[in-house]
């Protein structure tokens, strides 16, 4: 009990006032009884970090549903028939950065697409480890190279942050 009250009060310094938080709400169409604990909305959301990986990033949101701290990724665009990869792995991201913020556990994290397409991505050990192993490689190419594009679309390439430096280049 008095591990989940010091990490509610870490959150709860991020609150955002009752007005706001009810402009949100509606805005993202979430339902009455659903405290918001942090939005990246807010301009004192502090950026979520761990050191040991080197993973850091701002959830769209983190609710709390049944005392549980649970992050929400929203997307917009085309509505997909199942989570992007990409979207997914930044999910298990965000959960990880949760849980070391925490130090407590989420049992699961959600990416919205629109209003209607909702999925709930456990965090279990199977997603952990799969992350471990992403950012492991990650961290390989980061020092040895040879990181290649892994997509085919020219659009994405030509918006892509890294296009100045990227030899593969669709665009």
């Amino acid at each position: 009990m008095a591990w989940t009250l010091a990490a509610s009060w870490q959150l709860q310094r991020m609150l955002l006032s009752d007005n706001t938080l009810q402009t949100m709400k509606e805005d993202i169409d979430l339902e009455e009884e659903v405290e918001i604990a942090y939005s990246d909305n807010d301009s004192t959301s502090n950026l979520l970090i761990d050191k040991n990986t080197g993973l850091r990033g701002r959830p769209d949101q983190i609710v709390i549903v049944d005392g549980e701290f649970i992050p929400v990724e929203q997307k917009t665009g085309k509505v997909p028939f199942k989570p992007h990869a990409s979207h997914r792995m930044q999910l298990l991201a965000y959960l990880h950065l949760v849980e070391i913020s925490t130090k407590k556990s989420s049992p699961y994290g959600v990416l919205r697409y629109g209003k209607e397409s909702l999925h709930q991505i456990p965090w279990n050990d199977v997603a952990k480890n799969e992350l471990q192993e992403a950012v492991q490689e990650v961290q390989r190419l980061m020092v040895e190279g040879g990181a290649l594009r892994n997509h085919d679309r020219p659009g994405k390439c030509r918006n892509c942050s890294r296009l100045y430096a990227c030899t593969d280049s669709l665009a």
